[in-house]
């Protein structure tokens, strides 16, 4: 904590000891502490903030030090300096005149009579009144801050306090996905919220986590932080450094808004988590109560219903990036959407939509839109798209083919947005895993094949996969980057091996069959 070189000036003591001769746009500088130094290295024990006191007395007698120490005291962030003249040197010499008005380092000439022992105790009875001052002031903030908890203020209410402390111009509170929570603004900015809001997101799209306060093109932020996950932001509007005392309120009332939005988050989590629970598991409901309980939730019936099921496939599943990253892009879309319902649990995300039309597009623009900001984070995702349902209880249907379509893209390789109707076959196969006949395909199938691949490198196994996703072996040989003739050998190695011909019906079918439950197996 400090005080400006400004108001020090103003010091009776110190105004009747000393002089300013340069550096008088270095009087908003803050002094933390005085020193006095008389090294002829002494610009080596100054950290930044100090008011150094000296009489150039070592300097005097080592001119080729002089230049270097003026140039490294400035650059290493002094406060202010005093020279005492006409003691051993008879005036401050010009290099430390031109470096002071350089670097923006107020210059004081001290008068030959003054003791520098009563303009430091001067200075230091300063520091001492203004901590003090700053201090009962932060308490006072604190008592507030306590006071409205107990009356169970809201955002808004907290952030008035602030606010009125004259802090800045405009201070808002956002949840981790953004959504603004309070704020206090002067009348004429009440547009202001959207610029920041952006400015907020474009500041969280290129970072990791916000754990400690930081600084971002006039925006002040105070991540408000529970076990190592953003649970929303504190942001004030300044475009110069805040000052310490006001640092002190803004990171109390940052503590304050996160105990908040752990109560408040939490509360929310149970009942969304309650209401998926009735969804999916509570068959005694009638549709009327279903569609009651998505209606408090802001999502009306119209016609159709939909599940979305966004599962995070980081390897880390409950890094609180991976986890903040899918909360905010999946919030972002509600704007987009329109009516939606998110569930956000351990490892997936469950979006409830609702729509008037049935929309068969494999992959809506806004599901799109929300895998492309998800992997440009980067964040590992799938997300499974069951199909739209015409009741609420219906929606059970929806999450459990979501559920099964993911499953089964990842078995099939894929990762990215997966299409329920694309993968119905594929569902129903996965039902059959463990049977015996199953177990038939792979012991007199998938087996023998394996063998003679590590046995003679014949990939077949990446020819049957390149099949089943070609409509002509010339295709599938192009995906290999090998000759037609290559694909036909590999597949005549595999009737002479199984006996079951690939250009029949029946052959293709148990190949693949046999190729899909090996690779669920893997």
């Amino acid at each position: 904590m400090g005080v400006s070189v400004e108001k020090i000036m103003e010091l009776e003591n110190f105004s009747q000891a000393a002089t300013l001769i340069a550096g008088k746009t270095g009087i908003n500088n803050t002094v933390t502490f005085i020193t006095v130094s008389e090294t002829p290295d002494f610009y080596q024990w100054v950290s930044g903030g100090e008011f150094v006191l000296t009489t150039l007395y070592a300097l005097n007698e080592h001119k080729d030090l002089q230049t270097l120490n003026y140039m490294e005291l400035a650059k290493r962030g002094v406060a202010a300096i005093g020279v005492k003249v006409d003691r051993f040197v008879k005036n401050v010499p010009q290099e430390l005149i031109d470096i002071a008005n350089c670097y923006h380092v107020p210059l004081f000439a001290i008068k030959r009579e003054a003791k520098f022992r009563e303009i430091i105790q001067t200075i230091t009875a300063e520091l001492n009144n203004y901590q003090t001052n700053i201090l009962l002031e932060v308490e006072a903030h604190y008592k507030e801050l306590k006071d409205v908890a107990l009356r169970s203020g809201d955002f808004s209410e907290y952030i008035q306090g602030l606010g009125k402390r004259k802090v800045s111009s405009g201070i808002y509170c956002f949840r981790a996905d953004l959504k603004l929570l309070g704020s206090y603004q002067k009348p004429a900015q009440s547009k202001a919220v959207h610029a920041v809001r952006e400015k907020l997101e474009q500041y969280l799209d290129r970072r990791e986590e916000v754990l400690h306060p930081v600084e971002y093109e006039g925006l002040h932020i105070f991540p408000c932080v529970s076990r190592q996950q953003d649970l929303g932001y504190l942001v004030i509007v300044h475009e110069d450094n805040l000052s310490e005392k006001h640092n002190l309120m803004a990171s109390q009332l940052a503590t304050f808004l996160t105990l908040k939005l752990i109560d408040q988050l939490d509360t929310e989590q149970k009942t969304l988590t309650a209401l998926l629970d009735e969804l999916l598991y509570k068959r005694n409901l009638s549709e009327q109560d279903l569609q009651g309980r998505l209606a408090l939730f802001g999502l009306k019936h119209q016609k159709w219903y939909q599940v979305i099921i966004v599962q995070n496939q980081d390897e880390n599943a409950e890094s609180s990036f991976a986890a903040n990253t899918i909360r905010i892009c999946c919030n972002r879309i509600r704007e987009l959407q329109g009516e939606i319902i998110i569930i956000n649990k351990t490892t997936e995300t469950v979006i409830i939509s609702s729509s008037d039309r049935q929309d068969d597009t494999k992959s809506p623009q806004w599901i799109k839109d929300l895998s492309s900001g998800l992997n440009a984070n980067p964040v590992a995702v799938t997300i499974g798209i069951g199909p739209a349902v015409g009741t609420a209880s219906e929606i059970r249907t929806s999450y459990q083919m979501a559920k099964s379509t993911i499953k089964a893209g990842i078995v099939s390789g894929r990762v990215d947005i997966l299409y329920y109707a694309d993968y119905l076959a594929r569902n129903l196969l996965l039902r059959t895993i463990g049977t015996p006949e199953m177990e038939y395909l792979l012991k007199e199938i998938i087996h023998p094949l394996v063998e003679q691949d590590k046995r003679y490198n014949t990939q077949i196994l990446p020819t049957i996969e390149a099949m089943m996703f070609a409509d002509e072996v010339e295709h599938a040989a192009a995906t290999l980057f090998v000759h037609a003739n290559t694909i036909r050998y590999r597949l005549n190695k595999i009737k002479n091996i199984t006996g079951h011909d690939f250009f029949t019906a029946q052959g293709r079918y148990v190949i693949t069959t046999a190729y899909l439950v090996h690779c669920y197996n893997r």
